[in-house]
């Protein structure tokens, strides 16, 4: 009896040990999966921004208070009438304590003080109602010194018998100098300013060392040798033509002489003069000229010197301005 072969099923590894480690990870994962949901620390990300805002101070009635004050307090005639209204004027800017202290301050009452400028250099925000002025005051002193002088007198006598005699008698008498000098100093005090805007000063003017002439200097520009003494003619022809114009050229005559606006309209009457001490350094293709140009105004009277720094380039044979350098 013939029995029919069965076709052989080839069976792929469900037997086999990597399979069965491949279902144990799955199902580990699966269950540390759930786990962690029901565990798991329900957390936010909270991002904090912090918000500046700029206050903006308008300092004009600090400056104006201050500037009223300084005429008031280093401003004396001579008499004590004026001083006692004076003394009396300072009630509104001072706080009542620093009221009484300075009308302890003594002054020498042979001098007067009055007034050629107040400035103010420096409003600085010490809080939201606190504010340190930086201010300067010049003043024209005036100042009234006596001193006695000796003078000797012979007085001629007769004695008895008329003989001459001389006797000496020493007289005094009082001469008067006046002086005047121009003083310049720097104070600081403190104002206080209210919600409703009032203004007080807490603390009383205060020496400052002001401020002196910076020792910078600009480097020392050399003239570039590369440059032929042709082109440095040509551009001072250029530039002598454009500035005898320029003062009174309208926008349309200046775009013949300068390319995308690097100089702007000025409408002056000023009278060219010259050029002085013009230095010129190559740019590539173009070439930087550090030159001053002295004018006359005739409205003043006067000479002034306008410095200016250009870069100037040559197209079809002609030179215009095309750029600033400050």
């Amino acid at each position: 009896m013939n029995r029919e072969k069965r076709p052989k099923v080839k069976r792929i590894g469900t037997r086999k040990a990597s399979v069965a480690i491949m279902w144990a990870l799955l199902l580990t994962s699966l269950a540390f999966a759930v786990y962690m949901h029901f565990t798991a620390v329900d957390t936010h990300t909270i991002i904090e921004r912090e918000i500046v805002e700029v206050q903006i101070v308008d300092t004009n009635r600090i400056e104006s208070f201050v500037t009223e004050f300084a005429r008031i307090y280093y401003a004396w005639p001579v008499g004590a009438e004026q001083s006692a209204e004076r003394n009396e004027a300072l009630r509104g800017f001072l706080t009542d304590d620093l009221h009484m202290l300075n009308a302890k301050l003594s002054r020498d009452t042979d001098s007067s003080s009055s007034i050629r400028a107040v400035r103010i250099w420096q409003v600085e925000p010490l809080d939201d109602h606190n504010f340190r002025v930086l201010f300067s005051v010049e003043r024209l002193l005036r100042a009234v010194t006596a001193e006695y002088v000796d003078e000797v007198i012979q007085e001629r006598i007769y004695d008895e018998y008329g003989y001459p005699a001389f006797i000496e008698q020493v007289v005094q008498h009082e001469v008067t100098t006046s002086t005047e000098d121009v003083v310049l100093s720097y104070y600081t005090v403190i104002v206080h300013v209210d919600d409703a805007g009032n203004a007080v000063i807490t603390h009383n003017p205060t020496i400052h060392g002001g401020f002196e002439r910076s020792d910078f200097a600009l480097p020392m520009r050399a003239q570039d040798t590369s440059i032929d003494g042709d082109t440095q003619h040509e551009i001072m022809q250029f530039l002598t033509e454009f500035f005898t114009l320029y003062p009174t050229a309208s926008e349309s005559m200046i775009a013949h002489f300068v390319r995308d606006g690097a100089l702007e309209v000025i409408d002056m009457e000023y009278e060219f003069l010259e050029l002085v001490n013009p230095i010129f350094q190559r740019r590539g293709e173009m070439v930087a000229v550090y030159v001053a140009v002295r004018y006359y105004d005739p409205r003043t009277r006067a000479q002034q010197l306008s410095q200016f720094e250009l870069v100037v380039q040559a197209f079809d044979g002609s030179w215009m301005v095309v750029g600033g350098l400050l």
